[in-house]
């Protein structure tokens, strides 16, 4: 994987489908084609439809978004990541798997949730002050 790859969050990428004018103009200062997910990333976008049409549109929204796959070194990493931080900052597994990936390639993070990665030492986290949108009432990414 080339340098210019950044994994984006669940977060950052529904804002980008959602259009937050920030990440737009975040996302067109980096390139579009360096924007990279991961299952979970993807599987949680999904989670985000209500009906047939909205998982229509979402999947529409994904399609040309390389997918990082869930490898064996993702999932050592994830492991040993997940018991070392689990006591003391109780993460969520899918946050963790996600940390595992940009980890793994030695990519940085895009997220606008830094309080769920700022503790992991290892992870490169891009520093930005994007603020998600106000949350309308209908499908969340319209």
């Amino acid at each position: 994987m080339g340098e210019k790859i950044i994994l984006f969050d669940t977060d950052a990428f529904l804002e980008m489908m959602r259009e937050n004018v920030e990440v737009i103009n975040f996302v067109k200062g980096i390139d579009l084609d360096s924007v990279y997910i991961n299952p979970i990333i993807k599987a949680e976008i999904q989670f985000k439809a209500i009906n047939k049409r909205d998982l229509s549109v979402i999947n529409a929204k994904l399609e040309g978004y390389p997918i990082i796959p869930l490898d064996d070194d993702i999932s050592e990493k994830f492991s040993e990541m997940y018991e070392r931080y689990l006591l003391s900052r109780r993460p969520g597994i899918a946050d963790m798997l996600i940390a595992a990936t940009a980890v793994s390639y030695d990519i940085p993070l895009f997220t606008l949730n830094t309080a769920h990665f700022n503790f992991i030492r290892e992870l490169k986290l891009l520093k930005h002050s994007i603020k998600p949108l106000p949350r309308t009432k209908g499908s969340w990414f319209q």
